[in-house]
């Protein structure tokens, strides 16, 4: 879900250079290499997420999910994945804390912007999808489209 810009794309970079073949659900705002299936779709819209009804696949990979319903229904459409989701999910989920490092233990702020990425991640585990979260706090790197290098 996702993989044309930022983190996406350098990891569809590392993907197919390690001989992946892929598929990509976006938006169709970007260009994709070459050698990689392109299902243009909405995530947000029933009309572009049926392109990926009946679709299996051994890993999902989602770096664009923002809300648990972005999640569930990727799902409701292509099933769990055969081995495993994997989640960009963010560091903002977590209260503020003077003590590190801060663990999956650590609670979680309510107020979060990010909260629906918990609770996709609450979700999974519910439904006892195997998945992998990723919890960064600013990426920073080639590609950025973040104005964040005032935070360093």
């Amino acid at each position: 879900m996702g993989g044309t810009r930022f983190v996406g794309k350098a990891l569809v970079t590392r993907l197919l250079s390690r001989g992946h073949s892929l598929t990509l659900f976006t938006r169709g705002n970007n260009p994709v290499p070459d050698g990689v299936e392109h299902l243009i779709g909405d995530r947000l819209t029933e009309d572009g997420l049926i392109l990926l009804k009946g679709r299996r696949f051994d890993a999902i990979v989602d770096t664009s999910g923002r809300s648990l319903n972005h999640t569930k229904d990727v799902i409701k459409y292509t099933g769990s994945p055969k081995e495993r989701l994997l989640y960009v999910s963010s560091a903002g989920v977590y209260s503020t804390s003077n003590h590190f490092p801060i663990d999956e233990a650590h609670g979680v702020d309510p107020q979060s912007r990010h909260l629906g990425k918990y609770e996709t991640e609450s979700w999974l585990k519910e439904k006892k999808i195997p998945f992998t979260s990723f919890r960064p706090t600013y990426i920073y790197g080639p590609g950025n489209y973040n104005s964040i290098e005032s935070w360093f």
